[in-house]
């Protein structure tokens, strides 16, 4: 994972079927952070909280650390992950939403649609 102090931390994860959970007794462990996934391939299904989403190739996810979340992948998936800490003020609207993307040699813009 690429770490800026303060800013944000990046990686980017790969995959098979599987079942990712963040129980309630994690929670309690200090990592509050807004995770944002940004799915490249593969199909995955989120529960936090009263919210259920899907997500897919070219799609998002917000996450909230600081409640507890369950992620299914069905299969082979890869997605980058951007982690930021969150602060008081913070408001955090979890679920899935479409994104947009280019590349172009080593640099890498999308926009993500809320």
């Amino acid at each position: 994972m690429f770490c800026v102090p303060g800013v944000a931390r990046i990686a980017n994860i790969s995959v098979t079927a599987a079942t990712i959970s963040r129980h309630a007794n994690h929670v309690s462990d200090g990592d509050d952070d807004v995770v944002i996934q940004l799915w490249q391939q593969g199909l995955a299904g989120l529960m936090q909280g009263k919210h259920e989403s899907c997500v897919k190739s070219r799609e998002a996810l917000i996450i909230d650390n600081a409640m507890p979340a369950r992620i299914c992948t069905e299969g082979p998936s890869r997605f980058w992950a951007l982690a930021h800490s969150q602060t008081e003020n913070d408001r955090v609207e979890t679920g899935s939403y479409a994104f947009r993307g280019s590349e172009s040699g080593r640099s890498v813009g999308l926009s993500i649609a809320v």
